[in-house]
């Protein structure tokens, strides 16, 4: 065996007995749409699909471990407490067919109840749809993008926007939605689409070398 080959494998070895796995259960808010085990689904509207992404997820519990080499404990942490903040973020997307839509961000409203419907106050994007979902849970990749007052933009591509509310974020078992108004096509006002949120709860593994 050549000596780089030998040097990879002991590289490998040594990462598998020395490295760090954390399993977290992580609650999130998702579309109230599609089949249960669908962790991102999209909803259609005429010759364009939506989906949306609330961003107050936290992990519930996490079970941290070595590499699967070394048979040593798993070991049960609490999650530290998390401050919810005062805004609540909700990021949308939106994968049009044709170079010819736009979305009016001043049209969009949250619903949550006992409260009137509520407008964004800022927002981010269009971005680049993060199919994936790379060092974050979130739909938008959306680094270093400054926030501007909700205005029109163009979608002519699969894209989305991360929208600001002003409010402390609900915990991810509560009842709420998002109308989804404003969206054009050449000029011609879509339908308003309404986007219900529900509980979801997914595992996820992160390797710690």
């Amino acid at each position: 065996m050549r000596a780089w080959r030998v040097a990879a494998l002991a590289a490998a070895v040594a990462t598998l007995t020395s490295a760090c796995v954390s399993l977290d259960t992580v609650e999130m808010s998702r579309p109230a749409v599609g089949p249960e085990g669908e962790t991102q689904p999209w909803l259609d509207a005429p010759r364009v699909r939506l989906t949306a992404y609330a961003r107050h997820d936290r992990i519930v519990s996490s079970l941290v471990g070595p590499g699967l080499i070394v048979p040593l404990p798993i070991i049960p942490l609490s999650p530290p407490a998390k401050d919810p903040g005062r805004h609540f973020w909700i990021d949308v997307g939106v994968d049009p067919e044709g170079e010819e839509f736009s979305l009016d961000v001043r049209r969009i409203r949250l619903h949550l109840p006992d409260r009137p419907p509520l407008a964004a106050s800022a927002f981010v994007g269009p971005v680049m749809y993060d199919l994936y979902r790379t060092g974050q849970i979130a739909i938008c990749h959306a680094y270093r993008e400054i926030e501007r007052a909700p205005a029109v933009v163009a979608m002519t591509e699969l894209g989305c926007v991360s929208l600001r509310f002003d409010v402390t974020p609900p915990p991810t078992d509560a009842r709420f939605s998002l109308g989804v108004d404003g969206l054009s096509n050449r000029g011609n006002l879509l339908a308003p689409v309404l986007i219900p949120f529900e509980q979801r709860r997914f595992r996820r593994l992160i390797w710690a070398p």
